[in-house]
């Protein structure tokens, strides 16, 4: 709105009024004029959104009040606790590391993350550049919905795996 006056204020015949700011009552009334040319004639529309805002709000608090001391009379309320009770979790030991990679087969678990498929031709190509005697191989899974099949050749041929998981 500033800008829209300053550059109406320029062509005015009131120019020199509102740039030096010797006549602050005329050059608040330019304002005032101005908003009310924006804004519509007597800017009703913004006092009737402000008076429909704060009625809601009141009528909000009152019934609010009122919900509050009907319990507080002999209302009982319940209330739970939304953490619950987490089942017991069974530690198992990770597996043995192994001492080299050399001759292995590695799989590499495209967990369909996006661009985890890049992700992992990249680390197929610098297994072959700086291990060339480890076999990868690269399948792609959900985490959630790991197949049997997948599982069965996962346990079967590989020695490493490597799921890429997100984040």
């Amino acid at each position: 709105m500033a800008v829209r006056y300053e550059a109406q204020c320029a062509r005015s015949a009131e120019a020199e009024t509102c740039q030096n700011g010797s006549r602050g009552f005329e050059h608040r009334a330019a304002i005032r004029s101005h908003r009310q040319l924006i804004n519509g004639s007597n800017g009703g529309s913004r006092m009737k959104l402000r008076t429909v805002v704060v009625a809601a709000l009141c009528i909000g608090l009152v019934c609010g009040i009122a919900a509050v001391q009907g319990y507080a009379q002999g209302g009982r309320i319940t209330v739970y606790n939304p953490m619950g009770t987490p089942p017991p979790i069974q530690m198992r030991a990770m597996a043995p590391r192994l001492n080299t990679i050399e001759g292995k087969t590695i799989y590499l678990i495209d967990t369909t993350f996006p661009n985890s498929d890049n992700f992992m031709a990249v680390m197929q190509e610098w297994f072959k550049e700086n291990h060339p005697k480890t076999n990868t191989v690269i399948r792609r899974a959900s985490m959630e919905n790991l197949s049997p099949a997948l599982r069965t050749e996962i346990e079967e041929n590989a020695d490493a795996v490597f799921f890429g998981l997100g984040h």
